[in-house]
């Protein structure tokens, strides 16, 4: 849990866990969570937290996979009062991601996102270049966009949950804020899920 404490008019933080390195099987996976709790307009803590309970000015998730390891990271900037309100909507989400499997239409409705998000940017031939580029840098292995639309269709309800349980622990989860607080143990004590 990392406070820093600043007079600011609303707090920003980033809820995450460890997630997936560039070449774990897993890690496909991990994108289309991403985009069910957090990467899209109709993403669940998008509607529970801003729309729903209008607790953020913006929040969204993002997952990110590097060489050797990688993230899933909820962010959020909320209203100074409101901040630990927002924490726990956003962990109950995560609880849920764990317990619960997710449905078949919301699975799509995703899939479908990451697919359409990857033609749009596969427009331009720079992004293209650094796509292609970065895969022969870090795995000496290049998978074409209809490869890794095939590993995407192959994420199941039943992959979700299992990620979910996997990342979903109070142990791997970090929190940092920025923002009138000075007080880490309340924090700790709202994370232990």
């Amino acid at each position: 849990c990392l406070i820093k404490n600043k007079d600011t008019d609303q707090t920003h933080f980033c809820l995450g866990v460890r997630g997936y390195n560039f070449s774990h099987p897993k890690r496909f996976t991990l994108e289309i969570l991403g985009l069910i709790l957090g990467g899209m307009m109709s993403s669940r803590l998008f509607i529970k937290i801003r729309e729903e309970l209008s607790l953020a000015y913006y929040v969204r998730t993002i997952v990110s996979s590097d060489p050797d390891t990688g993230f899933l990271v909820t962010q959020a900037g909320v209203d100074n009062t409101r901040v630990e309100k927002a924490i726990t909507a956003v962990l109950n989400e995560y609880k849920k991601m764990a317990k619960t499997k997710i449905s078949g239409q919301e699975l799509k409705k995703a899939k479908d996102h990451f697919k359409g998000k990857m033609t749009l940017l596969f427009e331009a031939s720079d992004a293209q270049a650094s796509f292609y580029g970065a895969q022969e840098l870090l795995e000496k292995k290049i998978l074409t966009t209809e490869q890794i639309y095939a590993k995407i269709n192959k994420v199941s309800v039943n992959d979700i949950l299992k990620v979910s349980k996997d990342i979903f622990k109070p142990e791997k989860l970090n929190l940092a804020l920025i923002g009138p607080f000075k007080d880490k143990e309340k924090f700790k004590k709202i994370l232990k899920i």
